[in-house]
């Protein structure tokens, strides 16, 4: 998927913001891990081990939906995944 660009989005092939995010359940296992001050990657690790999807799966979801570009999915959570 790519915008395409319109006079409504002045060419950039986007109008308004779409949401991704990450949600972390704070479960007793996750919340003795952030009270021992664990570092930011074993919590990420553990939470990816209960399952859970990060930033670039939420944007890969809004992407197959055909709601945004690869490039914007890649652009917003290179960071996010850089860190992680």
């Amino acid at each position: 998927m790519r915008g395409s660009g319109c006079n409504n989005c002045g060419g950039t092939g986007y109008s308004g913001r779409l949401p991704i995010f990450e949600f972390m359940p704070l479960t007793p296992g996750i919340r003795k891990m952030v009270v021992d001050r664990e570092p930011e990657s074993q919590l990420r690790s553990v939470f990816r081990q209960l399952g859970h999807g990060g930033l670039m799966n939420s944007g890969i979801g809004k992407l197959i939906q055909g709601l945004t570009a690869a490039e914007e999915v890649i652009r917003v959570t290179f960071e996010d995944d850089v860190n992680s």
